[in-house]
């Protein structure tokens, strides 16, 4: 779980870095990631980046990973805190939520 978790940590790091290359090579094809601001799932990085990009466009979110949990099948649940802003500056949301990561 050690190595996991230091490319869990890294991959949000890069989001927060809208590194989104930078994020997706730390990541299976795979990966699923919760659509926050629109609900359900985006499945696949072409999802996943399109997303991104609408979201960003939108409001500024931080997202740090809480805690991590294995779980069956290899998949490893990532519960996290999201912080976002809008534009000007103002705090305007705090979510907290679990995706399946790696």
């Amino acid at each position: 779980m050690a190595d996991t978790k230091t490319i869990i940590e890294q991959a949000y790091s890069a989001f927060n870095k809208r590194d989104i290359d930078g994020a997706f090579a730390l990541m299976t094809q795979d990966v699923s990631w919760p659509k926050a601001s629109e609900g359900g799932q985006s499945c696949r990085k072409e999802e996943i980046r399109a997303y991104w990009t609408r979201q960003w466009g939108e409001f500024d979110p931080h997202v740090e990973p809480l805690a991590m949990t294995e779980e069956d099948g290899g998949k490893t649940r990532v519960r996290c805190t999201n912080s976002s802003r809008a534009f000007k500056g103002t705090f305007f949301r705090t979510a907290r939520f679990s995706t399946n990561s790696l």
